[in-house]
């Protein structure tokens, strides 16, 4: 199979990483074989993702920068995200995860934001 596959978390950031590969599609892979380590197996079984002189993406680098990385097979991901129709893979964060745990609101939108639409979201932030 060539590389090792490391944690949890890298095999959910190399399945993002992979083009075609979106939220929904990750989840369902997660689903059907319990992990992301898992899905990331089967999905090498099926087909080279990567080349193979690429190594898996560092969650060591998110760390370094204080960020923390918690794969949706995590114990400590929050339950209410599973219950969204396409919950993120991995959760990148930064500060308080018990936060998290708690009642909360967010605010979904474009990339591409208009301008109005940017003042609604720094108006409801």
């Amino acid at each position: 199979m060539g590389t090792r596959v490391g944690s949890e978390a890298e095999a959910l950031l190399r399945l993002k990483l992979c083009p075609g590969f979106g939220d929904r599609r990750i989840s369902t892979l997660v689903r059907r074989w319990g992990s992301g380590v898992a899905a990331l197996r089967a999905s090498r079984s099926q087909g080279d993702l990567f080349p193979e002189g690429e190594g898996p993406p560092s969650i060591a680098a998110w760390e370094k920068r204080g960020i923390r990385v918690v794969p949706m097979t995590a114990p400590d991901y929050p339950s209410c995200f599973l219950e969204l129709t396409d919950p993120p893979p991995l959760l990148f964060l930064r500060g308080r995860a018990s936060l998290l745990q708690g009642p909360a609101v967010a605010v979904v939108g474009a990339r591409k934001a208009t301008e109005s639409g940017r003042t609604i979201a720094e108006t409801l932030g």
